[in-house]
């Protein structure tokens, strides 16, 4: 087991993407990319921080209620639940084929139900899939959270969603995550341009911005520029309102919002945030968010 710890130990210069690090015991597999994000080692026993916490939940937290949240479709059914909107699906499955027979709007996105961060923005009907199916032939393997111990994603099922597109005039939608711990949400952050010139900026409740932010993960410090304050926006109070109600019966959850033309829309839960591994700087905003969680027993 040390041979292979040390091996793995050198995923600096891999980007983290050793094929023998998903071979290692989950906890582990949390120190070793704990450590090359934080660059410290985190204490997955009693743990204070977020981001501990969040690896904590990686580790332990095998709970039915946490089962569907990474599934998109499932996601959408609770939504619809709750009385919150959710872009319409206009197909999914497993055969891209299929997409000859489907009529589609002149803007749509696909989206891969199991992962994050698998997207392609298209265009008007299929009448060729092949290059379509080109370019996602690994889209329905285990995403890289499932590989990197995230309970839930191995639970959702592999399959391809195609849904309508939000975007307006070229432009993705802003995406606002809300954190939400049992009826509280004390940090909203706005990610704007995810596509192009990604920034964000976080705010606290109502409306009050941050010079906080995120380090990418690495052994370096590496920060975006900050997004611009934004106005606040007119549907604030009603992203609010669906946010605690996709978040309620959670210990924490963050729930990813859109607001287009005044209308709230649903985008994901995300019940393992970065997988606990971007660092919060300043670092106090970690143990703040960490107070607001109670784990549940273990």
């Amino acid at each position: 087991m040390a041979d292979l710890v040390s091996r793995v130990m050198g995923v600096a210069a891999s980007g983290i993407r050793d094929p023998l690090l998903p071979l290692l015991p989950v906890r582990w597999r949390r120190q070793v990319l704990y450590g090359f994000s934080q660059h410290r080692w985190g204490d997955f026993s009693h743990p204070t921080t977020f981001s501990e916490k969040i690896n904590w939940r990686i580790i332990h937290d095998r709970r039915p209620l946490l089962r569907d949240t990474c599934d998109k479709l499932r996601m959408k059914e609770l939504a619809t639940r709750v009385g919150v909107s959710v872009p319409e699906t206009l197909w999914s499955g497993t055969d891209l084929g299929e997409l000859t027979s489907v009529r589609l709007p002149s803007r749509w996105v696909l989206k891969a139900n199991h992962s994050s961060g698998r997207i392609h923005f298209g265009q008007g009907e299929v009448r060729n899939p092949r290059p379509l199916i080109k370019a996602t032939r690994a889209w329905l393997r285990p995403s890289l959270p499932a590989r990197f111990g995230e309970w839930a994603y191995l639970n959702a099922r592999p399959l391809f969603v195609l849904e309508e597109d939000l975007s307006r005039g070229g432009q993705a939608p802003v995406d606002y995550k809300f954190f939400v711990f049992a009826d509280q949400v004390p940090l909203i952050v706005v990610e704007s341009d995810r596509y192009s010139n990604h920034v964000r900026r976080f705010y606290r409740p109502p409306w009050e911005p941050l010079e906080a932010q995120l380090a990418h993960v690495g052994w370096s410090t590496v920060l975006r520029p900050l997004a611009k304050v934004m106005a606040s926006p007119p549907t604030l109070a009603a992203m609010l309102d669906a946010a605690l109600k996709l978040g309620r019966g959670f210990d924490f959850m963050r729930v990813d919002l859109y607001s287009v033309d005044d209308q709230v829309y649903a985008g994901e839960l995300t019940p393992y945030p970065g997988g606990g591994l971007p660092r919060f700087v300043p670092r106090s905003l970690d143990e703040e968010l960490g107070s607001y969680w109670e784990l549940p027993p273990f």
